[in-house]
């Protein structure tokens, strides 16, 4: 289902698919659950948010997360450059429908977009060959500190994705790593991720990497 019209409500954000479906996205503490649901909403999809902050960083282990990921150096991880859109492309496609949750952890498809920009950084872990395969990505923005350079302090994942072929293989965990280890290094403090509740693989990956969750959100229909 695809979310066309989206407004604030008075609880949460509400969206109207063109099916007629209704959704509100809401904090899984939010006092008016109850009400909502004896009005005939029902929960659909949970899902959480979680952050891993610079100081808590076990880098050796995200580091090995990383050789685990490119088998020895078999593979090839790097940022996402322009050159990259398109295999970029070639992996989005085909998995957009890879994202469980609903609306609040859907993925909207990617268009031809250079990168990276300012705010918007990538790294993908890429198999051998000209051009390169791209075997998993992430996609984060960056928010800005208050200093004359505009210096990225915070990060958060937008999306994470493996090719179908090699999921379960440490890819998630290490091409994320990587962005987590070159983004600490350029000074950002903050990271900030989520998704599904049954989105185990990423649950496994955010764990592993030192995220803990602090938000939980449910996702309503009618």
């Amino acid at each position: 289902m695809r979310g066309d019209t989206i407004f604030n409500s008075d609880h949460g954000l509400q969206y109207i698919s063109e099916e007629f479906t209704e959704e509100k996205v809401l904090s899984a503490r939010d006092p008016s659950i109850p009400e909502l649901l004896a009005d005939g909403w029902r929960i659909a999809h949970r899902s959480w948010a979680a952050q891993l902050d610079a100081d808590k960083i076990d880098r050796a282990a995200l580091e090995r997360l990383v050789v685990t990921a490119t088998r020895d150096g078999a593979l090839h991880i790097r940022p996402v450059t322009d050159r990259d859109v398109p295999a970029v492309l070639d992996l989005d496609g085909p998995t957009i429908n890879a994202y469980p949750g609903g609306v609040a952890t859907r993925h909207a498809a990617l268009t031809p977009k250079p990168l990276p920009t300012p705010l918007r950084v990538g790294w993908g872990i890429f198999d051998r060959g000209d051009p390169a395969p791209i075997l998993a990505v992430t996609y984060l923005d960056l928010m800005p500190g208050d200093d004359p350079k505009c210096t990225p302090v915070a990060a958060e994942v937008d999306f994470t994705v493996v090719h179908p072929d090699f999921r379960h293989q440490g890819l998630a965990s290490g091409v994320k790593a990587m962005s987590v280890l070159a983004l600490m290094e350029a000074g950002v403090q903050t990271f900030r991720t989520g998704g599904a509740v049954e989105n185990v693989g990423i649950l496994a990956a955010n764990r592993v990497l030192g995220f803990v969750r602090d938000e939980e959100w449910v996702t309503l229909e009618r």
